[in-house]
């Protein structure tokens, strides 16, 4: 179902010229205080980048010679982000003990 304010031309043409790139890595360490229980820490870094390209043909007018000319306006356009994270944590990890057999005496 089309949307009477979204035209699928523009929608294909702004596909076309729209190019995102987006990248993370982190590195982090644990320390274990005893079989349940550590703290953590972890530093990151993000990259995003948003690049837009645009040329299309039209009309503008010239003061000097009173008339309006071909022109070919071009639009290039460009975000970069690069935030950094950091965290903390304490961390709980639940073991369960394996239950032990009870053996039933009549078996002896």
């Amino acid at each position: 179902m089309e949307s009477e304010d979204v035209n699928q031309e523009d929608v294909k043409k702004l596909n076309q010229n729209l190019v995102m790139f987006a990248r993370e890595m982190g590195v982090g360490v644990e320390y274990f205080f005893d079989q349940n229980f550590s703290i953590g820490g972890e530093f990151g870094l993000r990259y995003f980048n948003l690049r837009y390209k645009d040329e299309y043909q039209d009309e503008l007018y010239n003061d000097n010679t009173n008339e309006f000319q071909n022109t070919t306006i071009k639009t290039e356009t460009s975000f970069t982000s690069n935030p950094t994270y950091s965290k903390i944590s304490l961390n709980f990890y639940s073991t369960k003990k394996p239950q032990k057999s009870v053996k039933n005496p009549e078996e002896n």
